[in-house]
């Protein structure tokens, strides 16, 4: 699996994009920031120089035995005592251990947009089988024309399309620079409440966080998650634009938003008017 974000411009141009796929050739491009969840599995040196083979992640499944990564995201009730009894244990390079938290069933991801990006829409998509690994069998059988023809089975049969699992958009507000100045103190404030329509909140960072927003109902029930973004110091701008999750206006009345700056909360009770 792996998270296709396209940024776009008021003019809805493209402006931004990581983890794109060409169907015309089945090629996926990992850029810098792209987020693949995935196991790789391949030889270890020494076992590899045993067999003369290379070294490293492949697909050798009957003969690999290392793990060299593997991403996906864990299940719900997932504990790393757990999954290291058996081997499992999440692995990514780049990542302090563990990779993932004792019941996380989630992941965070940051992308950098530029600032002309205006909208964001994040895909993820699922993929039976890669390019790379229907390469493989088609190199590696030498002892008849089957290689190929699965090569032609999938070349002509859409080379296992992606299949999309989920999407969301959200609208991307400019965020105000950073003057010399900066905030003493973390401070959330809602200028305009009661709101109609959208709601402009102001929040003062004094130190670079992660900023996560969610939009709960009198009854505390979650109505509207904004998603994480990474801000530097300074005074920001967060909206919300009234949607509900579903894309519908919510009904008149009282909210509470919740900020989240990295393990700090700050809370505002808001009121929606039709």
């Amino acid at each position: 699996m792996w998270i296709n974000l396209v940024g776009r411009d008021v003019g809805g141009a493209v402006v931004y994009q990581s983890g794109a796929y060409d169907a015309s050739t089945g090629v996926l491009t990992e850029d810098s920031n792209a987020r693949v969840y995935e196991a790789k599995l391949g030889l270890s040196p020494a076992f590899a120089a045993s067999l003369g083979l290379p070294a490293g992640p492949g697909f050798h499944f009957a003969l690999n035995d290392t793990l060299y990564k593997d991403n996906r995201i864990p299940p719900v009730g997932f504990t790393n005592a757990a999954f290291d009894a058996f081997g499992g244990a999440p692995v990514e390079a780049g990542f302090a251990a563990p990779r993932y938290a004792d019941g996380q069933s989630w992941d965070v991801t940051t992308y950098h947009l530029p600032a002309s990006a205006s909208s964001a829409v994040a895909t993820l998509y699922y993929q039976t089988t890669s390019k790379e690994y229907i390469e493989f069998l088609r190199g590696e059988n030498t002892t008849n024309a089957a290689g190929q023809t699965l090569y032609d089975a999938w070349t002509n049969r859409g080379r296992a399309a992606p299949v999309l699992m989920a999407r969301d958009s959200t609208p991307l507000e400019p965020l105000d620079a950073p003057g010399s100045s900066l905030p003493k103190v973390l401070a959330l404030r809602a200028p305009a409440n009661p709101f109609r329509g959208r709601l402009d909140l102001s929040l003062a960072l004094p130190r670079a966080a992660r900023v996560r927003v969610e939009v709960l109902d009198v009854m505390g029930r979650s109505v509207r998650k904004i998603p994480e973004a990474r801000l530097v110091a300074g005074e920001h701008r967060l909206t919300w634009d009234g949607l509900a999750a579903d894309g519908h206006p919510v009904s008149s009345g009282a909210y509470w938003v919740t900020v989240w700056a990295d393990d700090r909360r700050l809370v505002r009770h808001v009121v929606a008017l039709k």
